[in-house]
């Protein structure tokens, strides 16, 4: 063990020892924030599957597109109050993660984004994870990253060296805890074979997002995939994405600025996953407040 994670594990009993604060009673149980934005094609059997981890699921609109929006009032139809819908669609995401986790009503909360699909039977079943949280001591806090398997392009492959992610994060709820973004200067080998796509060299600047907690959370990991990050996206999609990237490697372009929450294309959310899910990706420690 480094001694940083000693010191974190440590400090993780300093709310049985009276030295911080315990955690706020709540109902034992969790609560997803599913950001939405432009085309989310996986938007429904992503609700359905989180159905079976979480207490509520609360969506937060961030300019869905008309198909989306149908697809969340069908979904919010079979899953009746669970589905709490929430619109604002002019916040940037990191904004919008804070605003998920005031909205929150439970015990744990993970950022459940609309491409993530959660196993529901098999040894994976997500239903294992929410025991063991669940069944964790009520008198501490701790923050779990879970395991996810990437799938990309279709269901049956994997980047090679992307096979496993760790972008869902479920965390003892605290009026301490929120969301920062993080920025990165990365050289273009570095990055994740999707992301260097027509770039060559140099360096590229991520805008990561990272959950910011306080230096007494306990932080594990769940070791097995308890879902998947369904990195598999239509035709149109893609060539909108490739042009989006294609203009960025152009000499003098501007990667987007985080601040006003704008994408630049219709259907470019999944923009936005690349720049601020990545804490996990490039194994950054936990932010501490």
């Amino acid at each position: 063990m480094k001694l940083h994670e000693l010191v974190r594990l440590l400090a993780s009993y300093a709310p049985l020892a009276g030295l911080a604060p315990g955690p706020e009673p709540r109902p034992n149980g969790i609560s997803a924030l599913v950001r939405v934005r432009g085309d989310e094609e996986w938007i429904e059997p992503c609700l359905r599957s989180v159905r079976a981890f979480a207490d509520e699921a609360v969506v937060l609109d961030n300019g869905a597109a008309p198909d989306t929006r149908e697809s969340l009032a069908r979904v919010a139809g079979e899953l009746g109050g669970f589905l709490r819908l929430e619109s604002y669609p002019d916040l940037d995401f990191v904004t919008l993660s804070n605003r998920g986790l005031a909205l929150a009503r439970y015990r744990w909360l993970i950022r459940w984004d609309a491409d993530f699909v959660a196993y529901t039977s098999g040894p994976h079943d997500i239903r294992g994870l929410r025991r063991y949280l669940l069944d964790l001591d009520p008198r501490r806090y701790y923050l779990v990253y879970v395991r996810a398997a990437e799938v990309a392009g279709d269901l049956f492959h994997q980047f090679p060296d992307l096979r496993d992610r760790y972008d869902g994060q479920a965390a003892v709820w605290s009026a301490a805890l929120r969301y920062v973004a993080i920025g990165r200067t990365l050289p273009v080998e570095r990055l994740a074979t999707p992301d260097r796509v027509l770039r060559n060299g140099g360096t590229v600047r991520h805008t990561l997002e990272a959950l910011a907690t306080p230096r007494y959370y306990r932080v594990t990991r769940w070791p097995a995939p308890a879902y998947l990050h369904v990195n598999v996206k239509s035709g149109r999609r893609l060539l909108l994405r490739g042009a989006q990237v294609g203009r960025q490697a152009l000499p003098g372009s501007q990667r987007h600025s985080q601040g006003d929450g704008e994408s630049g294309c219709e259907s470019c959310s999944d923009h936005f996953n690349l720049q601020l899910t990545g804490a996990s990706r490039y194994r950054t420690p936990p932010v501490t407040v």
